[in-house]
């Protein structure tokens, strides 16, 4: 009789939580004053709940900033064309708004993970630009490059400044 209920019961949970491969759309507003203004357990003796962006403040910031990025390679590693294809490219956002199948919404995340560079780092100075791809740099800062040809943490980004080069996030 257990192992029964104990079936029925995975059965049910795999039911409830199998994917809908039909499209997933995300919440046009995400921030919003009303929804966070119990978000946090109130500061013990203060009772003074922690305050934080307002949804106005929250949908003036820029967002240009999140931009996709593109691996730097080892040198020597490149593939072929690769620098001039990055030097041609514009700024394209990290992510658009729109619905998703639940595949299209992990392959999303992903990117991100990957991609997401840290904007304050970001550098245009020629002769740092040139240090990433020069194999001597490397060679004596004991870089490697990583299976892809890749090296670990760095990014190229295309932001309407031109080509900068950043670490990831």
């Amino acid at each position: 009789m257990f192992h029964r209920l104990t079936a029925l019961s995975l059965l049910a949970a795999s039911l409830c939580c199998a994917q809908n491969p039909a499209a997933t759309v995300a919440p046009l507003k995400i921030w919003d004053d009303k929804a966070l203004a119990d978000w946090a357990t109130p500061v013990a003796n203060l009772n003074v709940r922690p305050g934080h962006f307002s949804e106005r403040d929250y949908y003036a910031a820029p967002n240009a900033e999140c931009v996709r990025t593109y691996p730097v390679y080892f040198p020597g590693r490149e593939p072929a064309g690769y620098w001039e294809m990055l030097k041609q490219r514009r700024p394209e956002p990290l992510m658009t708004a729109g619905s998703r199948t639940m595949a299209d919404w992990v392959a999303a995340g992903k990117r991100v993970f990957e991609e997401m560079d840290v904007p304050a780092f970001r550098t245009y100075d020629p002769k740092l630009m040139e240090k990433a791809r020069s194999r001597d740099d490397f060679a004596k800062s004991g870089g490697r490059a990583l299976k892809d040809g890749a090296v670990f943490g760095m990014r190229w980004v295309p932001t309407a400044k031109g080509l900068a080069l950043s670490i990831n996030d």
